[in-house]
C-alpha cells in the first residue's frame, strides 16, 4: 500500500438537502473548486460526492452511518503533505459539525481527527 492508499478517506454525511447543495457547502468549507457532476478540487485533494444507496435501502437504521444519504470519497492531490491533508478532513468534519450535521470518518487515520 502506497502512502496515497493510505490516505484515503470515506465520510458520511447525514444530511438531508440535494446534492448540489452539499457541493456547495462543501465549497464554502474547503475554498474548492466544482468540476465535473459529483467531484470538488481543493488545496488538499479531491472530494467526490455520492448519494448512498443504502439510504433508499428497505433495511435502512436510522442511527446507522451506514445509511446516511451521502458519503464521500477522498483522496489527497499528489502535491498534498500528509499532515496538512489530515488537518484538512479535520477541519472538514469539525464545519460538519458545528451546523448540526451527523458525520462519520471512516479512514486508516480516524484516530487523528479526534
Amino acid at each position: 500500500m502506497n502512502k496515497y492508499e493510505s490516505l484515503y478517506c470515506k465520510m458520511f454525511v447525514d444530511i438531508q438537502c440535494s446534492r448540489d447543495e452539499l457541493i456547495d457547502k462543501i465549497i464554502d468549507f474547503t475554498g474548492g473548486k466544482r468540476e465535473l457532476l459529483r467531484t470538488i478540487i481543493t488545496s488538499f485533494g479531491e472530494v467526490d460526492v455520492i448519494e448512498n444507496k443504502a439510504f433508499y435501502s428497505d433495511k435502512k437504521q436510522h442511527d446507522n452511518f451506514l445509511y446516511y444519504m451521502y458519503y464521500l470519497d477522498i483522496e489527497p492531490s499528489i502535491q498534498s503533505d500528509e499532515m496538512e491533508y489530515i488537518a484538512s478532513i479535520r477541519k472538514l468534519l469539525r464545519q460538519f459539525k458545528l451546523q448540526g450535521t451527523n458525520v462519520v470518518a471512516a479512514c486508516d487515520f480516524e484516530s487523528e481527527l479526534v
